[in-house]
């Protein structure tokens, strides 16, 4: 992994557990720990969980780490109830600061669909790697009182938002790292991260606030972004990576063989629809 090592990062709580397995049994599939470490963040998983992610981390012969969050040092809208995914910048800042590490940012419902070694290499020579997300824009889902608390300039508002579900960092670059400094810092501000009468259908909370603080970073830094869509409402995603493949914790991990399969025909589906309309 050269002398400045990469380091996946996730996390998942009872109900996600399952869809982190497809997305490690991925990772392993697609023989990514040649060029990377996983580092796992349990949320809430349930103690019967707990016992197999040890067990899962005990037989791999990777590098393969796991923590639990610690919910208990941070305010209570932090909490996995309260929806404002203030835990992820903040779990990002701590590996990449911990580990001196490039670090990309994987939700666990994602799916590796090959090796990863070009998005390590663009993390290092652009300093992150985050793609565009959907075709909204940043108006269309971040509430005006974010907007107003973070001072951004209107001619920001028509900008597509960034992924919030695949995101890459290099720990060398100093723009990025004040960036992911900003990032956790208005994460840990309720009236900034999720103001009153934010939800899901107006406000994307963490998602918001990174695309905002990467704008200004490229245009008052510099900041060389990529191009590359998620496969949301895209008819050309990245073909490394794939978004949104939540597996139902009733389904045995022994069937990985065949929902990755399913879940990339479903992608070339949701990718033919987008060219045709």
């Amino acid at each position: 992994m050269g002398t400045n090592p990469n380091y996946i990062i996730s996390a998942a709580d009872e109900r996600y557990f399952r869809s982190f397995l497809q997305l490690y049994h991925s990772y392993i599939q697609t023989e990514e720990f040649n060029n990377s470490g996983f580092i796992f963040y349990d949320i809430g998983l349930n103690s019967e969980q707990r016992v197999y992610l040890k067990e899962l981390q005990s037989k791999s012969s990777h590098n393969f780490i796991s923590h639990k969050f610690g919910f208990e040092n941070y305010p209570e809208f932090v909490k996995l109830k309260y929806k404002t995914y203030s835990w992820k910048p903040i779990i990002i800042q701590e590996v990449i600061n911990q580990k001196e590490a490039n670090i990309l940012w994987l939700d666990s419902a994602n799916i590796i669909l090959k090796n990863l070694k070009s998005i390590w290499n663009v993390i290092s020579e652009t300093g992150s790697y985050v793609p565009f997300s959907g075709s909204g824009t940043l108006d269309e889902w971040t509430v005006q009182e974010t907007l107003d608390y973070m001072n951004v300039p209107q001619h920001w508002y028509g900008k597509r938002n960034r992924a919030g579900n695949t995101c890459g960092f290099s720990h060398s670059n100093k723009v990025i790292k004040e960036v992911i400094e900003k990032w956790r810092e208005l994460a840990l501000i309720k009236e900034c991260i999720k103001p009153e009468g934010a939800n899901r259908s107006n406000h994307r909370d963490d998602q918001s606030l990174l695309s905002i603080l990467l704008m200004e970073a490229a245009e008052k830094d510099n900041l060389t972004l990529t191009d590359d869509e998620v496969d949301i409402s895209s008819w050309n995603p990245t073909s490394f990576i794939s978004v949104r493949n939540f597996v139902s914790p009733s389904i045995p991990e022994s069937l990985n063989v065949l929902t990755i399969p399913y879940f990339k025909v479903v992608r070339q589906i949701d990718m033919l629809i987008n060219r045709l309309f």
